[in-house]
């Protein structure tokens, strides 16, 4: 019997709320890049509207560039969670215990952001979201092998969501006249909501497809699931007659031929007829698997690459158009200020987003390579504009950033269907785990780069 529709339902609303609530801090925070960087920012300047004299103007070039580019902003945003993503794979700890960690972290980088008085203090809030951000992702990520496969369509579709409201919520309260600290403050509600998703809304299904799945997968969980609540000692000494099935038994068992309830050996599924026979049917029979050992998970990095490669140059591209050329794409004579020009940009971008990471049911990509290549074919007019400023209108460039968005965000939701579709049960929640690393990684270089771009770009002199 599969498990109702309302659970279904439930828990695909649940995934999209964290995919929401895991990746808003992160948002927010490289939305709000390019004004917490500005000097006033540490400073009480009532009588300073915010929006004037908001950049410092290279006395050389003339180009209006902040000291600092918006990537160091990205590299405390994603070297943290570089670090975490790494590390969180291979340790045992529960997923409760890491939600909660998630959770904490992302209310102390809110007040800290908040009410930094200096750049210090500014990096330190937003290396804690990082955090956060690192540490939900890694942990969502490999707890949907729990779950029917939609639910990682709808936990994408909610890290799009996240941009979308994220930078839109701090884009409007800032256009509005709240100040870009206090707009930080008033997103508290954040942490609060990743406690009561997890804790109220997400259910993990008690059908008996989903309970012979939920067998196999946690196997390595680290939420210490029993195999079999109810088999004695007598009967543990019994397994080898068959009825626990190992991993080369997996198309050799008949369940039909197992013997009925009241037997001694009890078979873990009793109706041969409540199995489904989609693709997932294969996680039933495969039962009593031993956790992978640390060897067997180096053992798998090199099979994950033909995924984490396409994936993590298509970030790269991605972010280094985003903190690296977004602020320098300016037009001094748009009705739009410049610090309101880079949010509105990054809202754009995060409609591009949401609509292709919402988009698994309706389309499916398989050559992740050509996205990485058109990605980098954007990359490259950006740079372009950003250098010679052949673009006359300002709408041209929102629309261009939009398709740069869809990129990306089908790049993601695409690679981990990819990975959990064609992954073996045993393996399916450590790849997943794992392979969250190549775009944190790649964001981070990104970041480095646009360093460097940010300093290279404003020597220049301004285009004729």
């Amino acid at each position: 019997m599969n498990f109702s529709c309302n659970v279904k339902l439930r828990n695909q609303v649940g995934f999209w709320l964290l995919g929401l609530f895991n990746n808003f801090a992160y948002v927010v925070m490289l939305s709000a890049a390019h004004d917490l960087l500005k000097p006033q920012e540490h400073k009480v300047c009532p009588g300073i509207e915010e929006d004037k004299d908001e950049s410092m103007i290279n006395i050389t070039s003339g180009r209006d560039c902040n000291p600092l580019s918006t990537g160091s902003i990205l590299l405390a945003d994603v070297l943290p969670a570089i670090f975490i993503k790494l590390l969180a794979p291979f340790i045992p700890i529960s997923t409760a215990i890491k939600i909660v960690t998630t959770s904490l972290l992302n209310f102390v980088s809110f007040i800290l952001v908040a009410l930094a008085t200096s750049d210090t203090q500014t990096f330190v809030g937003v290396a804690l979201a990082a955090l956060a951000s690192g540490l939900g992702e890694v942990t969502f990520l490999a707890y949907t092998h729990k779950f029917d496969p939609m639910v990682l369509s709808a936990w994408s579709s909610g890290t799009g969501g996240s941009g979308i409201l994220g930078s839109g919520l701090y884009t409007v309260l800032t256009h509005a006249g709240l100040s870009p600290r206090s707009t930080v403050l008033s997103m508290l509600f954040i942490p609060v909501g990743i406690f009561i998703t997890y804790t109220f809304i997400v259910k993990i299904p008690t059908n008996i497809d989903f309970e012979a799945t939920e067998a196999v997968t946690s196997y390595a969980s680290t939420d210490q699931v029993p195999l079999i609540s109810n088999i004695s000692s007598d009967e543990e000494s019994d397994t080898s007659a068959g009825y626990i099935v190992q991993a080369n038994e997996v198309d050799q068992i008949n369940y039909a031929d197992q013997p009925s309830e009241g037997n001694t050996n009890q078979p873990l599924v009793h109706d041969s007829e409540e199995l489904t026979n989609d693709s997932h049917s294969q996680h039933i029979r495969n039962v009593n698997i031993e956790p992978l050992s640390l060897s067997e998970k180096f053992r798998l990095i090199p099979g994950l690459l033909k995924y984490m490669v396409p994936l993590g140059l298509v970030y790269f591209f991605e972010y280094a158009i985003n903190q690296g050329l977004f602020e320098l794409l300016y037009f001094p004579n748009s009705e739009l200020s410049h610090s309101q020009q880079y949010r509105w940009y990054q809202f754009d971008y995060s409609i591009g987003v949401i609509i292709s990471r919402s988009s698994l049911s309706l389309i499916k990509i398989s050559n992740i390579k050509l996205l990485a290549f058109l990605q980098c074919v954007n990359f490259v007019l950006a740079l372009l504009q950003s250098i010679f400023w052949t673009v006359p209108n300002i709408w041209i460039i929102f629309v261009f950033i939009l398709w740069e968005g869809l990129l990306g965000g089908a790049a993601y939701v695409n690679t981990f269907y990819r990975i959990s579709e064609e992954s073996e049960p045993r393996n399916k929640e450590f790849s997943l785990g794992l392979s969250s690393v190549a775009d944190s990684t790649c964001i981070g270089v990104a970041g480095l780069t646009s360093l460097y771009l940010h300093k290279w770009i404003c020597s220049l002199p301004l285009p004729d």
